[in-house]
């Protein structure tokens, strides 16, 4: 998936103000939940060859916002490669090695938290199914959440990679 088709896909199942407010949500933090599905154009530049890194450098990714999932506004050097968002506190990066999404743990040398997906095109489908099986919040979906955790896995390259999207069902919003 490019940059692009992700954006797209997040507009395509970016939920309504009045669903959110039906739910619960107002002000501030209902428009937080809403923006992360709407990421704006900010660099019309040409792309780069990395879905991760396109999102980044053209888009305002940095409202994107998943549980515990966000995305950076620059790409920064960790110890196993680029890093261009975040699992908590904790690095999102891809693998200089492998181009393999990973986690690094923040303060060490490298240590790795998470396998997420087999390379950053893999990243955004999973995610982006992710984002849109959960839209109206995980508690509306957490008796789906083996199913979804397993869907987000064969998009991210392989059963290795379906322990991360279960961690982030079981996330509490």
């Amino acid at each position: 998936m490019t940059a692009d088709e992700f954006v797209k896909a997040l507009i395509d199942c970016a939920p309504s103000s009045q669903e959110l407010q039906e739910l619960g949500f107002e002000g501030v933090f209902l428009e937080r939940w809403r923006n992360s599905y709407l990421p704006q154009l900010r660099n019309p530049s040409s792309p780069n060859a990395n879905p991760v890194f396109d999102l980044v450098q053209r888009y305002d990714a940095s409202i994107i916002e998943f549980t515990s999932v966000y995305f950076s506004e620059t790409i920064d050097e960790f110890h196993h490669g680029l890093g261009f968002g975040w699992e908590e506190a904790d690095p999102l990066v891809v693998s200089r090695e492998t181009g393999e999404i990973i986690v690094e743990e923040l303060g060490t040398k490298g240590f790795i938290l998470w396998h997420c997906a087999k390379d950053a095109s893999s990243f955004l489908d999973a995610l982006a199914y992710f984002a849109c099986a959960t839209r109206l919040g995980i508690g509306k979906v957490q008796h789906e959440s083996d199913a979804i955790a397993s869907e987000c896995g064969k998009r991210a390259g392989g059963e290795e990679y379906t322990e991360f999207f279960h961690y982030l069902v079981f996330m509490p919003e």
